[in-house]
């Protein structure tokens, strides 16, 4: 049983690709403009557009070259931007985007998507060496002897440790 026949008054199809399918099918069986509309509830510039498409290429899809071109997020702007990043990696995308005179999310996605380059923060971690392992299981050591009291005589003082590294920022060099 055809899905498009006038019998049925309430047809309700969801897609624009199904509407187009349906006008063409209802057209080439003889059908006018004027009941394609009433039948599908759809409007009349869609059908006239439709058919007009289906008589010029015969075919029902987009046209090429229909969509809204690119306008900030161009291949010109990913080559600048995979240059300035291979020759200085540790650059901000705020700064990035000002020189390349976009905004900060066309910048980001950009380099997320385009550049698969995920910006990231530095994480400070502690480097163990050998002598710093050493270190840890002889202290470790002597606090279990703590929770046993085989450690009777244990002085604590308030010496501080200064060191000499500056304040390492995390929010820095992010790309």
């Amino acid at each position: 049983m055809n899905l498009y026949t006038f019998r049925h008054k309430n047809i309700t199809i969801s897609s624009i690709l199904d509407k187009r399918i349906a006008i063409v099918e209802l057209f080439k069986a003889g059908h006018f403009m004027k009941d394609i509309c009433k039948s599908l509830k759809v409007n009349r510039m869609l059908v006239w557009r439709t058919l007009k498409r289906f008589e010029e290429t015969e075919d029902i899809q987009n046209r090429l070259g229909q969509d809204r071109p690119r306008t900030a997020r161009t291949p010109t702007l990913v080559k600048s931007i995979r240059e300035k990043i291979r020759g200085n990696p540790k650059r901000y995308i705020q700064n990035l985007a000002k020189e390349s005179r976009v905004s900060y999310g066309i910048m980001s996605t950009v380099l997320r998507k385009d550049l698969k380059i995920s910006p990231f923060k530095h994480v400070k971690k502690q480097h163990l060496s050998a002598q710093v392992v050493d270190n840890r299981l002889q202290r470790s050591q002597i606090l279990s002897r703590i929770q046993d009291g085989t450690l009777l005589n244990l002085v604590f003082n308030d010496e501080k440790k200064f060191d000499v590294e500056h304040h390492f920022n995390t929010q820095n060099d992010r790309v």
